[in-house]
């Protein structure tokens, strides 16, 4: 819904946080995904996060600041967004980019430093989802660098946390996620 913020959004959905489960993800037989079981899907509930995200960072659609941007950059986001999202439900990649948004706004709650990098700035869904500050539409950079159907792979998303709180996002992701798959 527009206007939510992402917390508020998790809040509302917060089976998200009690409903991982392991599943196997191709080319990582250890990953986990979380699963959300109701109300939303995991592609519904990152469609979510990514919409509010972009509505955040270049306005809702329709709206002044997103013509604007459109005709200053000469691509419109919310297109490119979908063919992302399109793809990546295609590729069965939901949970894993729900699991980078999750550490990333553990991150933003706990106040440490965190950045994308990499080829996942060539991600309008990670810049819209805040994993990181490369706006890939306005910068033109080409998302199948990143994930590209041909090659299928598990998708490249680095992330650097500070060093001096490093340990704490580790314990996170172990309390969260378990010992054996961190």
């Amino acid at each position: 819904q527009p206007g939510m913020s992402r917390m508020d959004l998790l809040g509302k959905n917060a089976g998200i946080v009690r409903g991982v489960v392991e599943r196997f993800v191709p080319g990582s037989p250890n990953a986990i995904i979380i699963v959300v079981t109701n109300p939303l899907d995991e592609m519904t509930f990152l469609r979510r996060l990514v919409m509010d995200g972009a509505a955040h960072r270049y306005g809702p659609p329709g709206s002044e600041r997103l013509t604007r941007f459109v005709s200053e950059v000469g691509r419109d986001p919310y297109v490119s967004l979908a063919h992302e999202l399109d793809l990546i439900d295609a590729l069965g990649f939901p949970g894993y980019f729900l699991v980078v948004w999750d550490i990333v706004e553990f991150c933003r709650r706990a106040d440490i430093f965190c950045q994308g990098r990499g080829s996942a700035a060539n991600s309008a869904v990670c810049f819209a989802l805040g994993v990181t500050k490369a706006d890939a539409v306005k910068l033109g950079l080409l998302f199948e660098r990143f994930l590209n159907p041909e090659r299928i792979s598990m998708p490249d998303i680095d992330v650097d946390f500070c060093q001096d709180r490093r340990e704490e996002v580790i314990q996170y992701v172990v309390e969260k996620y378990g010992r054996e798959r961190v």
